[in-house]
């Protein structure tokens, strides 16, 4: 459901509660002026009257107490979601406008100065604008990515993978400042979409290293438990509160503190993350790291 649709159901609600509220007020308010004319009836009717409204109340109360909660708690995740939106849409101008404004200062430097740079100069510049291009691109590839995931538009095409080989081959492509440390279990066979596994093993291992220090290790662990394979990313981070665990895999959600409030990101990787687990028939938990500080990000893929 959308926000907006959203909205518009709190609304409802709230107009319908409101109307509730207001005719059990009149109706309490004609039937006590009622009841008081009757005080003396020697049948106890008046009393009856009043335990009968007295119940009345007591069900009202307790709608009124569930409407206000439902409506307290929806309210909170639209001022939630509208202030991560705000943040998301900072985020993403800056993520965007970084790559770009460097590759033209690159290029203008060829431009301005191009007799006076050397050939193995002139390569490094180019080799700096394709980084720079190659992270633009992953960027929207990740926003596209997301909306196609909230129009339902993505189909996976499941085929049955050596896993280990095939993260062996994603970490060969990464370029980290932790050390990488991989513990796979060899004969473990998956059905998985290969392009979108490729998305989610990136996507964990680069969260890993967003949130880790330089001299710190990531291990990548493959094993296979009863029907499912397991794929566990353990860091030696900043590691995560109780509450930032419970929303980590939502949209446009970031951990910010000091501690790593300079790192980029769109707050969509785990989302994305979660959602192609998901229609893996998958799931992922996160808990801390037992060996020490950090992290432990664990994926679970049936076997079929």
């Amino acid at each position: 459901m959308t926000t907006n649709g959203k909205s518009k159901k709190t609304l409802l609600v709230f107009y319908l509660l409101i109307g509730y509220i207001l005719a059990q007020i009149s109706w309490w308010i004609f039937q006590i002026i009622s009841l008081s004319k009757q005080i003396d009836d020697s049948g106890g009717f008046a009393k009856a009257k009043m335990r009968m409204l007295a119940g009345e109340f007591a069900v009202f109360f307790v709608l009124l107490c569930i409407g206000l909660f439902y409506i307290h708690r929806v309210f909170r995740k639209e001022l939630e979601l509208s202030t991560n939106k705000k943040n998301f849409s900072l985020s993403i101008t800056h993520e965007l406008k970084t790559p770009i404004t460097t590759s033209k200062l690159f290029l203008e430097s060829l431009i301005n100065h191009d007799n006076e740079i050397s050939q193995a100069k002139r390569m490094e510049i180019y080799e700096k604008v394709y980084a720079e291009q190659s992270r633009l691109n992953e960027l929207i590839e990740k926003v596209l990515l997301s909306a196609r995931m909230e129009n339902a538009q993505i189909k996976l095409e499941l085929e049955s993978t050596a896993v280990a080989e095939e993260i062996k081959g994603i970490v060969a492509k990464m370029n980290l400042e932790q050390t990488m440390v991989l513990d796979l279990q060899e004969d473990v066979q998956v059905k998985v979409d290969r392009f979108y596994f490729r998305s989610i093993i990136q996507n964990l291992i680069e969260n890993a290293s967003k949130y880790s220090p330089n001299d710190s290790k990531i291990e990548l662990k493959l094993n296979r438990k009863g029907k499912f394979a397991t794929i566990a990313v353990v860091d030696e981070g900043v590691g995560l509160s109780s509450e930032e665990k419970s929303q980590v895999f939502e949209m446009y959600q970031r951990l910010e503190n000091e501690e790593v409030k300079e790192s980029k990101g769109t707050g969509l990787g785990l989302y994305i993350v979660k959602q192609l687990i998901k229609g893996h028939k998958g799931k992922i938990t996160v808990e801390d790291n037992p060996q020490g500080k950090g992290s432990v990000f664990t994926v679970y893929f049936p076997i079929t």
